[in-house]
């Protein structure tokens, strides 16, 4: 369970941080078109909401009899539904500051370090009792590891529409 999850997490950590670490700097903190984020604060928010999720994985859990894995095509269907908008809890809201892109680059490759320290080492069958998602209720160590690679994929997604608007507007 641990190796497959672990290497898509790996593999999906790769892809963000080269795609970040892809946009020119002028255009990182440039909001590319109306009611979008920056590239500077997606990233931010991808950075904040991996650290919330390596810090629920290491807090408080418990054993569970429920598969470890029975909430993951549901968390998929609506974080890859490219088509809903969803609102961030405040504690993941990026920040409006200007954003220096290698500063970003640095603290994302810090933040998944912990993320895949919790998926190499955990116990990912425990179901995680610190924190509930509201209208989903709570997860194993195992969907939020899912939960990660899916969110982060929702946002990679939204990143190469960033890319793509930005090098249009270039031209």
């Amino acid at each position: 369970m641990n190796k497959e999850i672990l290497a898509t997490v790996e593999s999906t950590i790769t892809a963000l941080i080269q795609l970040v670490d892809s946009f020119k700097p002028e255009h990182f903190n440039r909001v590319p078109f109306e009611g979008s984020w920056t590239p500077a604060q997606v990233s931010d928010h991808i950075g904040k909401s991996l650290s919330a999720i390596a810090g629920v994985m290491k807090g408080a859990a418990n054993a569970t009899a429920r598969p470890a894995g029975k909430k993951n095509e549901m968390i998929k269907s609506f974080l890859l539904d490219f088509d809903t908008k969803m609102s961030a809890p405040d504690f993941i809201i990026p920040s409006n500051a200007i954003l220096e892109k290698e500063s970003m680059v640095q603290s994302l490759k810090t933040i998944t370090l912990n993320l895949v320290e919790a998926v190499k080492t955990m116990d990912l069958s425990e179901i995680c009792i610190s924190f509930e998602l509201p209208g989903v209720g709570k997860f194993t160590k195992y969907e939020w590891a899912h939960f990660a690679v899916y969110h982060t994929q929702r946002h990679l997604h939204q990143l190469r529409n960033i890319q793509e608007s930005l090098a249009t507007a270039n031209h």
